[in-house]
């Protein structure tokens, strides 16, 4: 039997050894050309293992590890993996022996190794029945009963309670902390900080040690977290009907919190300096600080605070109090209008010289400035210390892809956030709302909102329906296609944005939402968490207290039939849509339905130097009736356009079992694209259902093509 002919049937490996925590494979290769290897696994509950590949010399292979992925809410009980094995193992053989060595200890058995060219994995008929998966049609939606709409409403008003609380109780402040700090019991430069780190036994605090651990202690929480929940408690004080609502004590607390920032500020506006982890940075002898390029996170809580609480302290008369700056005894005290002038002055200089690297940590320090710069409008004063009006346009522009063709970006202009090496959608489910919210600080840059609309519908391409463990029709999202996540394939969470609902109006976000809400009833609703632990606790405290207000409209407008946010809609990737072929030639990524297959791919070839990576490995997912199959797999071709030696764009594509994906990533430039054996003469276009008839296809600037190969078509 040929070799084709054995990698069609799916051959398996010729034979498997144990060595230790090594396993031994012999498998067939293609002695020209790529040759892929597909590993089935079996679901369990644990954490997934990676074994990596080496060769018969025992070197070990680049970005071959295979990683068992996470099928968390899936009905299927085989999972493939599929990677590629390098040429320089294979050239001139047929049959190769590798070790899979364990790197992190599996608790999914591998159920069988497969060797074929064809990156797409047809499971062996022994396999096939454990490996399908059923038919998901998602349920309708029907219109909130009112009871159900009051009691969500009323608990949300109680987590708002309970988040605040929660806040408070992680902050150094009492009504006695004169009397705390006189025994020695805190120290008085830390009063009025969150989540103080506590070094003392039984709650005491280490005066000698606590002091200089702060800096490296926020940073290390979540990018200086801990500082956004002055933020939290300032719209619990500003929200009615919340027990802080215009709270003398809530409102000084958040001075508290104000108070320490400024006493802790360095002489670079914010709070750490690399490699400088473990000193106290702020007064009275303030150090240089470099801050990150992400540290807007939990910093821009310090802007909003007294955005939402400044006139309040001024009609109470607190602004005019005199309080400690700089931690100094011998220097006199100064009123508190000016140490927050000061506080904002560093805050600004440091958010307009420090950019971000990647687009949802350019959009915090973004963020984070235009709070900066509204606090410091309303606390009057000396002309304001602001960034360059151009600059700042130009970050905003950059952030968002409102950019010419060419010029550099974190987004692409079909609002797909970008990172080092490729698409990563984990921050666009959330980036829109960023762009939304800078939008309504600056309403004459029209692009922002613009931009917004666009990024919320690019996400739920990639969004796709699943049965959970208990029988719920519900979805995921394909959140991980880019070099940085390659060992995750997928993350639950509708991530529905509440712009796009109550402002856009997109359907598919519409969808998102039913669908999170679509069994909702009382025992559901009284189910429902406030944040209250875990790495993301600050940002996810924050950002439920920032939307509160608009997730109560949204409560309120699912109750009425005749709402749009109740009409009957669907996303792209459900049952019974219509095909689609949906790409995006900047982030190189490609997404498209077929019946009951879905497929979503990265090329992986962006960068952000605006020099595409020369060849490289494609991401693929592909959820289909006959199993569920992730790969990183070598393209097929990479026409380049070069100018020197810089790869300037490229058209990419690739097989994927009848599928051929090919994209055009020059934005001014078209290309012609002679087809592979096999599909010559004898495809249709998914996206026209049209025969192509050719043995070439012309695509246009930044044009994404998927034909289908038909049997017995010529």
């Amino acid at each position: 039997m040929s070799f084709a002919a054995i990698i069609l049937a799916a051959a398996a490996a010729l034979s498997v050894s144990q060595d230790g925590d090594a396993l031994k494979v012999r498998v067939r290769v293609a002695p020209k050309g790529r040759t892929c290897l597909t590993a089935a696994y079996r679901q369990s509950g644990g954490a997934p293992g990676v074994y990596s590949i080496y060769g018969a010399d025992g070197k070990r292979c680049d970005f071959t590890e295979l990683d068992e992925g996470g099928l968390f809410h899936s009905a299927t009980k085989l999972f493939y993996q599929t990677v590629t094995i390098p040429e320089e193992m294979t050239a001139g053989k047929t049959e190769v022996t590798l070790t899979l060595r364990t790197e992190r200890q599996p608790t999914r058995p591998i159920v069988s190794l497969w060797t074929h060219v064809n990156p797409l994995f047809e499971p062996p008929a022994k396999e096939r029945e454990e490996a399908k998966l059923e038919k998901i049609v998602l349920p309708e939606f029907k219109p909130l009963s009112a009871s159900v709409c009051d009691a969500a409403i009323k608990r949300t008003v109680e987590l708002m309670d309970i988040t605040a609380d929660h806040a408070a109780m992680r902050q150094m402040w009492s009504e006695d902390w004169r009397e705390k700090c006189a025994r020695g019991e805190w120290h008085e430069d830390l009063v009025g900080a969150f989540d103080v780190p506590w070094c003392g036994k039984d709650g005491v605090m280490d005066v000698t040690a606590t002091k200089d651990l702060i800096p490296g202690h926020y940073d290390h929480l979540n990018n200086n977290g801990p500082m956004i929940l002055s933020a939290v408690l300032a719209i619990a004080y500003r929200t009615p009907g919340l027990k802080r609502y215009g709270d003398k004590e809530t409102l000084r607390r958040i001075a508290a919190h104000l108070d320490f920032c400024r006493r802790a500020q360095g002489l670079s506006g914010s709070y750490w300096r690399a490699w400088v982890r473990g000193k106290w940075m702020g007064g009275p002898q303030r150090g240089p600080t470099s801050g990150t390029p992400l540290d807007g996170a939990g910093l821009r809580g310090i802007g909003h605070a007294l955005v939402l609480t400044a006139r309040a302290m001024e009609r109470e008369g607190m602004l005019d109090e005199l309080v400690d700056d700089d931690c100094d005894p011998e220097t006199p005290k100064v009123k508190r209008r000016k140490a927050y002038l000061d506080l904002m002055d560093g805050l600004i200089g440091h958010f307009a010289g420090k950019g971000g690297h990647a687009p949802n940590q350019e959009s915090y320090q973004l963020d984070a400035l235009r709070f900066c710069i509204r606090a410091r409008r309303i606390l009057g004063g000396p002309s304001p210390k602001e960034p360059d009006k151009t600059e700042f346009v130009k970050r905003l522009r950059g952030a968002t892809g409102a950019v010419a063709p060419g010029e550099p970006s974190w987004v692409s202009p079909r609002g797909v956030p970008l990172e080092w090496d490729g698409y990563s959608v984990e921050y666009g489910r959330g980036q829109d709302v960023m762009y939304y919210r800078l939008w309504q600080s600056y309403q004459k840059l029209g692009f922002l909102r613009e931009r917004a609309k666009i990024g919320g519908d690019a996400f739920p391409h990639f969004v796709y329906p699943v049965r959970r463990h208990d029988g719920k029709a519900s979805v995921d999202v394909c959140a991980y296609l880019n070099f940085r996540h390659r060992n995750m394939i997928g993350g639950d969470g509708y991530g529905p944005s509440q712009c796009q609902l109550l402002d856009f109006e997109n359907p598919s976000h519409i969808r998102l939402q039913q669908l999170d809400w679509i069994d909702l009833d009382e025992k559901a609703i009284a189910r429902w968490e406030a944040p209250r632990a875990g790495n993301w606790y600050w940002s996810a405290a924050y950002g439920f207290m920032d939307g509160a207000q608009d997730r109560i409209k949204i409560l309120r407008r699912m109750t009425m039939p005749g709402d749009p946010l109740c009409a009957k809609v669907r996303l792209p990737m459900e049952s019974g849509e219509p095909d689609f072929v949906w790409g995006d030639p900047r982030a190189q990524c490609v997404a498209f339905k077929d019946g009951e297959s879905r497929i979503m791919m990265n090329f992986n070839q962006w960068h952000h130097s605006e020099a595409p990576k020369d060849g490289g490995t494609a991401y693929v997912y592909a959820r289909r009736p006959a199993a569920v199959q992730y790969m990183r797999v070598k393209h097929d071709e990479l026409l380049k356009n070069v100018r020197g030696d810089v790869v300037l764009w490229g058209c990419h594509s690739l097989v994927i079992g009848d599928w051929l994906v090919v994209q055009c990533s020059d934005p001014l430039n078209g290309v012609t694209f002679r087809l592979p054996h096999g599909f010559a003469g004898r495809c249709v276009d998914l996206a026209t259902k049209k025969f192509v008839r050719s043995t070439s296809i012309s695509l246009g600037p930044g044009e994404t093509r998927v034909l289908r190969r038909q049997a017995g078509v010529e």
